[in-house]
């Protein structure tokens, strides 16, 4: 059964009271209703970092802001009247005492309040705050001159701004419980077309928020100097952000009315960016009077300024760079009132999905991937658009980045139990999908042509995609050519091939292939080789490689750019007929497992690179920057 308001109000209103903590804080939430603040930024300004708190409907944070005015004001004129009691009570009896000598009674003056208004504009000069009784309507935009009245008067009611949006968050806070905004994000959410369960928020504010947060803390300190909480220089740590205190309030209303969690690092990641053209200059005094960030001379003849002016991280250099006398001169000393709320957008996406497996190549005239030569295509298609059509298809994609463990030209099979190949599908909609169906969508592909095959479709995270590129030098691979020779040969001219371990040989790069690859030498290895005689000018060879090791080359010799090279090795000409790879010797991606696809279920950080593999980066950098800094200094 939902609380009553009015039993909610009172319930936080005493719990807010017994905190000693805040107490401190009670008169500067009255202070902020009255300069046009929504009552979350109030509590914001307060520290208060209760979740619930935040969460609640607008009338309901109005009513306790009243409740802990109230308790102010009858609390100070009880101790007023007391006060006024004593003084009454010595008086009397000073005149019973003295009304034998003297005829004029003795009066009392009671303390009598009032309340200051008096407006600060960016000027040259400094201008002298004037003093003057008002009612109790009046607002306050700087602090009160020394002729104010002493702290014991009641707190005046003071009545909000005319606009009804709030001078802090620009009505972001203020209307993040309305059902217009509410349900508008759960729309967005419901109709995404994605699959997930849980979600990462990244929200992006006006610029303008930082400057009036500065704004409000630095005519607070102004309008309490004697308060502790409001010594500190800047409104940093001191003050909830926007940002956190909307996170506060969407993050349980999802979780309710979605069954959604918020978790860093979730692979669904929203994105809310709010704009309000209203305050889009707030910021434009600072550049005025903040020496950093001003054009600075780089080198002779060559100004330019660090960044743009209008960029988060320089607005907030130089909003702790100007100090709070300068603040009150150039700027506004509470912010002005803004006629507008802000206006948000909402996008989203999903982080890469990786998929892997093996394929096998049946065909002599299919290339891996799309072969486009001079803007024409040659081929029908290729092995990485018969895989991906499917893939695409099931995961709802916008694009599918094929790569594989090295390749093959388009005229050699790739047989044995295939080649390593992984897909980084972007944005990809659909992303749970159980082990018999990864095996339903082997075989839709495998059944939809006679040129490829492939086995161990799985999905894997992006750690495990690195496995795929180390040791691309170290491992191996065993081929199958079949080999004409310009001379007749017998086991004898072969026999030495049994004997021949690691030969080193050095290829320049294949003519071939000098279109998309650097001109160099690449020394690699031969680790054996074997052969079968079919006639007297035609073998079978049998190679096993270092990867990357180019094949048809070391037969042939590339016109004496492979060396030593098949042909110089038999003395005669050597020329490739066919070849086939029968082996890439890599351990990727394992044999798939039922219980394995289960952790993409649970596992929200299944694509966050981990932790060790950042250290190893951070300590790469430092070392390769101490090797420049030592080459300099030489």
């Amino acid at each position: 059964m939902a609380e009553e308001p009015t039993k909610k109000i009172k319930r936080y209103t005493e719990a807010l009271l017994l905190n000693k903590a805040f107490l401190p804080h009670a008169p500067t939430l009255v202070e902020l209703a009255g300069i046009g603040c929504c009552s979350r930024c109030a509590f914001r300004f307060s520290n208060l970092r209760n979740i619930n708190l935040y969460s609640e409907k607008n009338e309901i944070l109005d009513g306790v802001i009243e409740e802990i005015k109230k308790q102010i004001n009858s609390t100070t004129t009880d101790n007023a009247s007391s006060e006024a009691m004593v003084v009454d009570t010595a008086s009397t009896t000073d005149s019973a005492n003295t009304s034998t000598t003297s005829s004029t009674p003795i009066t009392t003056s009671t303390p009598t309040t009032s309340t200051t208004s008096t407006t600060s504009t960016p000027s040259d000069s400094t201008t002298t705050p004037t003093t003057s009784t008002t009612s109790d309507s009046a607002t306050s935009s700087t602090a009160p001159s020394d002729s104010t009245t002493a702290t014991t008067a009641p707190i005046s009611t003071v009545e909000k701004t005319t606009t009804n949006y709030c001078i802090a968050c620009l009505g972001i806070l203020q209307n993040a419980t309305t059902n217009e905004f509410t349900t508008s994000i759960i729309d967005k959410l419901k109709n995404t077309g994605y699959q997930f369960r849980y979600y990462a928020l990244t929200i992006t504010m006006p610029t303008a928020i930082m400057v009036r947060q500065y704004s409000i803390w630095y005519h607070l300190q102004q309008k309490f100097p004697d308060k502790e909480q409001y010594k500190n220089k800047t409104p940093d740590d001191a003050v909830v952000e926007v940002k956190e205190a909307l996170k506060w309030i969407l993050g349980p209303m999802l979780a309710f009315r979605l069954n959604l969690t918020f978790k860093n690092g979730a692979d669904f990641r929203g994105a809310i960016t709010f704009k309000h053209e209203e305050t889009q200059e707030d910021h434009v005094f600072l550049a005025q009077i903040d020496e950093s960030a001003k054009p600075r001379k780089i080198k002779k003849h060559h100004w330019r300024a660090d960044l743009s002016m209008d960029s988060i991280t320089t607005i907030s250099r130089s909003l702790r760079n100007v100090t709070a006398e300068k603040f009150r001169k150039f700027g506004y000393c509470p912010p002005k009132p803004v006629k507008n709320a802000a206006t948000y957008e909402l996008v989203y996406d999903h982080l890469s999905v990786w998929i892997a497996g093996r394929y096998n190549k049946w065909v002599r005239d299919l290339s891996q991937t799309p072969w486009i030569l001079h803007n024409t295509r040659k081929g029908e298609t290729s092995v990485e658009e018969l895989i991906t059509g499917v893939i695409k298809s099931e995961f709802q994609c916008d694009e599918a980045r094929f790569s594989a463990s090295g390749r093959e030209d388009i005229d050699v099979r790739m047989l044995g139990n295939g080649r390593p190949f992984m897909l980084e599908l972007i944005n990809a909609k659909r992303v749970y999908f159980s082990y018999e169906q990864y095996r339903d969508m082997e075989r839709r592909i495998n059944s939809a042509t006679h040129c490829i095959q492939i086995s161990m479709l799985q999905r894997i995270s992006k750690a495990h995609t690195n496995k795929l590129k180390e040791g691309e030098e170290e491992k191996r691979k065993s081929y199958k050519a079949v080999v004409w020779l310009s001379k007749k040969v017998t086991d004898k001219d072969l026999a030495f091939l049994k004997d021949l371990k690691d030969l080193e040989i050095e290829q320049r790069t294949p003519v071939r292939v000098l279109h998309r690859r650097s001109l160099a030498t690449r020394k690699k290895i031969i680790h054996s080789m074997s052969y079968e005689i079919i006639n007297e000018n035609h073998i079978v060879l049998d190679l096993r490689t270092q990867a990357g090791t180019y094949i048809k080359e070391f037969v042939h010799g590339d016109l004496g750019r492979t060396l030593p090279n098949f042909g110089v090795m038999m003395g005669c000409e050597a020329d490739i007929l066919q070849l086939d790879v029968m082996s890439v010797e890599v351990d990727f991606p394992g044999v798939p497992q039922a219980n394995r696809h289960q952790q993409f279920f649970d596992d929200t950080s299944a694509n966050a690179p981990k932790n060790s593999n950042k250290k190893k980066k951070k300590k790469k950098k430092k070392e390769k920057r101490g090797k420049k800094r030592d080459e300099k200094k030489k």
